[in-house]
């Protein structure tokens, strides 16, 4: 090859590794409390979805069910306006559940993905009564001082 073609595909290269999408970031980490007895073994996943949902709604992403591992995703409906276009899904992690957010056009810690990662975790509290989300620490988002 030539060296202008071995510095277009350099550059071709580099360009493509930036613009790439990012691996998807943990947004909301959910240890919620155990089921009341006699509750369905899911019922905290379902009021997880339920939250997410309603923040879905308002940012005119459209749900689907998912299977095994991951409950719920969310996408975009439209390509309109938008505090930021991202994929939410909803998967259990561990002993918990994780807010997974895929943002291309976002940075870590990027103003619009970090006020939905803090309307996540109001909306999942206000679900399940107790405080018991929390703003990843590898989603680039300030933590409130209190959960520090």
């Amino acid at each position: 090859m030539t060296p202008p073609r071995l510095a277009v595909l350099a550059i071709t290269a580099a360009l493509a590794l930036a613009c790439r999408t990012a691996e998807p970031r943990a947004l909301v980490r959910v240890d919620a409390p155990p089921a009341e007895p006699g509750a369905p073994a899911d019922a905290q996943a379902l009021r997880v979805e339920r939250a997410v949902r309603s923040v879905a709604d308002e940012e005119r992403l459209v749900c689907l069910e998912g299977g095994g591992a991951v409950l719920l995703t969310c996408s975009p409906a439209d390509v309109g306006s938008r505090s930021v276009q991202v994929r939410l899904t909803v998967q259990r992690a561990g002993s918990g559940i994780e807010v997974i957010g895929d943002a291309p056009f976002a940075h870590p810690g990027d103003p619009d993905v970090c006020r939905l990662a803090s309307r996540l975790v109001r909306a999942v509290d206000a679900e399940l009564g107790v405080p018991s989300a929390r703003v990843h620490p590898g989603s680039g988002c300030p933590m409130p001082a209190e959960a520090r």
